[in-house]
């Protein structure tokens, strides 16, 4: 299969689409046929009758052959083209500017002052536990106290 629109570095195709990207489309695509198939009148009625909307307008079929007919022009016109990557697109909406500026910096910020609290003021407090117990009076040994053998 030829290099489809992703984008890479530059805006071009950055890999070929393998086995493991190509096979989820036919399930896709037989899902979204059969959602299709609920337009014709006659099985949009029942659709309407099981999901109680009986007055919901339906798709026409000038309506359907008309979507139908654009689909196939839409998909033989890029078919064997390279698309060009919109500018805007090539970064992806820079959404992944956003999120990295909304949320994984604040969070990485956030780790790194829990772990400086842990190191700092629970971890002390763990070593100087031990420390506490050396350092607390023990009683003297009474008389009798041990058993003498």
């Amino acid at each position: 299969m030829r290099d489809r629109w992703f984008p890479g570095v530059g805006g071009g195709p950055s890999h070929r689409v393998d086995l493991l990207e190509r096979l989820p489309l036919p399930v896709l695509a037989l899902v979204a046929a059969a959602s299709g198939a609920v337009g014709p009148p006659a099985v949009f009625d029942a659709w309407r009758r099981l999901l109680g909307a009986p007055s919901e307008p339906g798709p026409g079929g000038g309506e359907l052959l008309l979507s139908g007919a654009l689909a196939i022009v839409v998909v033989l016109a890029v078919r064997d083209r390279a698309l060009p990557v919109p500018r805007v697109l090539g970064e992806w909406l820079y959404l992944e500017r956003a999120a990295a500026a909304v949320v994984w910096r604040p969070l990485m910020a956030l780790a790194r002052s829990l772990a400086r609290f842990d190191d700092q003021v629970v971890d002390g407090a763990v070593r100087s536990v031990p420390r506490a117990g050396m350092a607390t009076p023990r009683p003297p040994d009474r008389p009798f106290s041990r058993a003498c053998c």
